[in-house]
Order: C-alpha cells, then structure tokens, then sequence
C-alpha cells in the first residue's frame, strides 16, 4: 500500500479536531484511507463528518484539489500525492 501526502486546508472550527495539523501522511489512495488514518489519529472524527447511516452530513464538503469529491468517486475517490484536501463547512442564514 502507498503512502500518500497531503495538505490540509480546514477550518478553525474543525482544524482543532486534528491539532491544527496543515499536513497528512498517510498509507493508501482513496479519500476513505485517509478518513480512517484521520479516525485512527485523532479519534472521533467519523462522528462528527458522518450521520447514523455513514454519510456525509450535509453541510460537510471534502475537496480533493478544486473538485468536490460528490463530483469524483465520493469516499472511493483517489487523491494524488502532494495534492490538497480542503473541507467547506456549509453554513445558511439570512
């Protein structure tokens, strides 16, 4: 199994979770390696980004580079080495 390498853009409200780290490495190539390596690390991490039935909230948007992994292959997408993960946190209001 590989190890990938990436850079993390999160925000604060989140970014705390996981020690403020801005850098991941971790072994394997899909978006869902890297969920359990963040899982395993930090611990409950899954709870906060998925619902009962294992997905993604709704307000959760993981982008792997500039696209929206919704767009890709979802938990399945594969995420090159050296590329960003950035999570978008969707807020309403008026």
């Amino acid at each position: 199994m590989n190890t990938t390498n990436v850079t993390l853009k999160f925000p604060s409200q989140f970014s705390v979770h996981i020690n403020n780290e801005k850098t991941a490495q971790f072994k394997g190539e899909k978006f869902s390696d890297f969920i359990n390596y963040l899982e395993d690390t930090f611990g409950h991490i899954k709870e906060r980004l998925f619902d009962e039935n294992g997905e993604l909230r709704p307000y959760i948007n993981f982008y792997i580079g500039k696209k929206n992994i919704n767009s890709l292959q979802g938990l399945q997408s594969e995420i090159p080495n050296g590329e960003k993960v950035t999570l978008l946190l969707s807020r309403a209001g008026g």
